[in-house]
């Protein structure tokens, strides 16, 4: 699952951010907002999020690919970010799948995750949640190229004159 425009992967984020904290009660109000920074700060989203009458900041990158080199970069990131500020925040990284090694490298990193699938673990204060889907996304499959293009020709027809080289 590829988003290719980053605006709608990051609204897609904010979504699936504030549907996930509205199904909790223990959230008592919630502010997700698209943040337009320094391209190079790292940070798309911020969330203020009051629970057991207590202020969180959460602050969200989101990545369109969950690929592991991807994320790596991501947490590298987040990590710097958090460690940049004065006041206390919680680092989220969302993506449209996570598998389940990109999810143990978040929690060897300390930051939260949610991808679009569902698969969810955040942790704040004294706030925590865990939820895992078994399902994985559908593979999405691409047409093969033909092996006859006019490259491709060409070096076809220079293996078959010579079959011995």
């Amino acid at each position: 699952m590829k988003i290719p425009n980053p605006m709608k992967a990051e609204l897609q984020a904010a979504d699936s951010l504030r549907l996930l904290l509205a199904e909790v009660p223990a959230i008592e109000s919630m502010n997700v907002r698209v943040v337009r920074q320094n391209p190079d700060s790292g940070i798309d989203l911020v969330a203020d999020v009051k629970a057991f009458g207590h202020e969180h900041k959460l602050v969200v990158e989101v990545k369109s690919s969950g690929q592991p080199r991807h994320v790596r970069s991501a947490l590298l990131s987040l990590r710097d970010y958090v460690d940049r500020q004065p006041d206390r925040v919680t680092p989220i990284l969302i993506a449209p799948y996570l598998s389940s090694k990109v999810q143990d490298l978040c929690r060897e990193f300390g930051v939260s995750y949610l991808d679009f699938e569902g698969n969810a673990q955040l942790a704040f204060g004294t706030f925590f949640l865990l939820r895992q889907f078994a399902k994985r996304p559908a593979v999405e499959r691409r047409e093969l190229r033909s092996m006859f293009k006019p490259k491709s020709v060409q070096v076809l027809k220079v293996m078959l004159r010579e079959p011995s080289r």
